[in-house]
């Protein structure tokens, strides 16, 4: 009848307030960078359907992303050898010193690990998730910025990827556990 499984768009929220840096055991967290690979906002996640976006722009942003880092049990990429060096560029001193790559996890090296194949997150996600995702092409037109592009449709796309992240985390691990 045409209904399609979502990534249960309506939970990722923009977090633009002060709050008290979260403290996770397993934590995803995905990027987004403009045109010249500056961090331009980061969304996290330790629930399943749900999201917080963060723009790097707000004030304490790199507070936050530091935090989620340095205290977090396990943090969660999908292409972490992408995303950390650009974190740790952005949060800087704030990380409390070196970073401890032994709490890095990768769905990229999970699938790969379990022969799927390809490895794009959204491709995993559609093929092993049976989700109908939103991709980049959706939300920005080519020749444009991320700036250009409306807040909630910002919020939809980045808050989806780290949600993403964590199902095929949590869907992964207990594969390669058997």
């Amino acid at each position: 009848l045409g209904l399609r499984k979502s990534a249960e768009l309506g939970n990722y929220v923009l977090v633009s307030t002060f709050m008290e840096a979260p403290t996770f055991g397993v934590v995803a967290v995905d990027t987004e960078y403009n045109a010249d690979g500056e961090l331009f906002c980061f969304s996290y996640t330790c629930i399943e359907g749900r999201a917080q976006v963060i723009m790097a722009s707000w004030e304490g942003a790199s507070t936050v992303l530091a935090s989620i880092m340095s205290t977090s049990e396990r943090v969660v990429f999908h292409s972490a050898q992408a995303d950390i060096p650009k974190i740790l560029k952005f949060c800087g001193h704030k990380m409390g010193g070196p970073f401890d790559w032994g709490k890095v996890e990768d769905t990229i090296v999970q699938a790969y690990l379990l022969g799927k194949q390809p490895l794009a997150l959204k491709t995993l996600a559609e093929n092993e998730l049976g989700l109908t995702v939103i991709r980049l092409k959706d939300v920005l037109p080519e020749g444009s910025e991320l700036s250009e592009v409306p807040i909630e449709s910002l919020v939809r796309y980045s808050g989806q990827d780290a949600d993403l992240t964590l199902r095929l985390y949590n869907k992964f691990r207990e594969e390669i556990i058997k």
